[in-house]
């Protein structure tokens, strides 16, 4: 597999490093994050993205969009790349699905029936009234604009703690409530989630330096008020020690 870089700026020198990787013509795929999961909860720039899918039509391969972890309304849409206008030819999604599915135009469908072993794969009558019924909740508590508005509120304060807390915390970031701290070091990421963990809060790390923040798209208002006190309190504290 031929690794290109991941892009989040139109003016990255590197968005341009499909072409190099197309000419060769051996291309099958192209697959990507809209938004990447363990890589750090970086979200793409939208021409890197465009350019992805302009070359996939041109060589004529398809354009897989991971969405293991941004779909099923984490980012306030359904899928992430809604996001940035793209036309997926396969999407892989599972987690907040609570079953793995690939799902893709009849024109990759497989041909005959088949299995695959995985730690999200099921495929049994079960795990597809589990998946159905998850879509439906989504739907019904209409969690794709709460998980939007939600989303607004946490990047606002998440911004305002950042800011204060700038040597510790040099970055916040978000779409929907797939959010995430990018800290000063990979130390001091550590330490941000043991601290959360001690007073209650479960965060979890993400790339090299990162902080995933992802509660549940039906979170009420008083849990997300609580979580962002304790991440206030764990990044001021934090914060004090890499100043002095």
């Amino acid at each position: 597999m031929k690794r290109i870089s991941f892009c989040e700026r139109d003016d990255d020198p590197a968005i341009n490093q499909i072409e190099k990787v197309a000419k060769k013509g051996k291309t099958a795929y192209i697959i990507v994050e809209a938004v990447q999961g363990e890589g750090g909860y970086n979200i793409a720039g939208r021409k890197f993205l465009k350019n992805l899918q302009k070359r996939a039509r041109e060589i004529g391969v398809p354009l897989i969009l991971d969405e293991v972890q941004s779909g099923l309304g984490r980012t306030g849409k359904w899928w992430a790349f809604e996001h940035f206008g793209l036309n997926p030819d396969i999407i892989t999604s599972a987690k907040g699905l609570q079953v793995g599915a690939t799902i893709s135009s009849d024109e990759y469908a497989p041909k005959e029936e088949s299995a695959v072993s995985s730690t999200w794969g099921g495929g049994h009558r079960i795990d597809m009234s589990i998946g159905l019924a998850t879509i439906e909740t989504i739907q019904r508590e209409r969690l794709l604009s709460r998980a939007r508005k939600t989303g607004r509120f946490f990047m606002k304060r998440l911004n305002e703690i950042q800011q204060e807390c700038a040597a510790a915390v040099p970055a916040a970031q978000g779409l929907g409530l797939m959010l995430k701290f990018r800290m000063c070091s990979p130390g001091v990421r550590n330490d941000f989630v043991e601290t959360c963990f001690k007073k209650g809060l479960l965060v979890l790390p993400a790339g090299r330096d990162s902080v995933r923040i992802i509660p549940p798209l039906n979170i009420s208002e008083n849990e997300a008020e609580e979580g962002i006190r304790i991440m206030a309190s764990s990044a001021k504290k934090l914060s004090r020690l890499v100043e002095k």
